[in-house]
């Protein structure tokens, strides 16, 4: 009796199915576009990551040639004193030369009238 006595509320009626499927394309969509990006930004590391190791070897290059022209003006400044020191040598050579020519001539110029 309660069951007929009470008011019943009416179910409405189902909602109508929803159509997902152009949500799916743009989602299969969007997960292929990520995709894409991210194999374009590991491409992107490993080509920097290749830049960056020819940067070293290079800066490694560069820095074993500083110090090998460094040896080199080293070695240069050694050889300038020596050679400067034999040039001195020489000249000091050449003075004395020449002075043993005048003396030599004086003493000829006065022995022979």
């Amino acid at each position: 009796m309660s069951n007929i006595l009470t008011p019943h509320q009416h179910m409405p009626p189902p909602p109508p199915p929803v159509n997902i499927e152009s949500l799916e394309d743009d989602l299969a969509t969007l997960q292929e576009q990520y995709r894409d990006l991210r194999n374009r930004i590991l491409e992107q590391h490993a080509s920097l990551k290749r830049v960056e190791d020819q940067l070293e070897k290079v800066r490694d290059t560069a820095e074993t040639t500083a110090f090998e022209q460094h040896e080199l003006v080293d070695d240069l400044k050694a050889v300038r004193k020596k050679v400067n020191r034999f040039a001195l040598i020489a000249l000091a050579v050449l003075v004395v030369s020449l002075a043993v020519n005048v003396v030599l001539y004086l003493h000829i110029v006065h022995i022979l009238p």
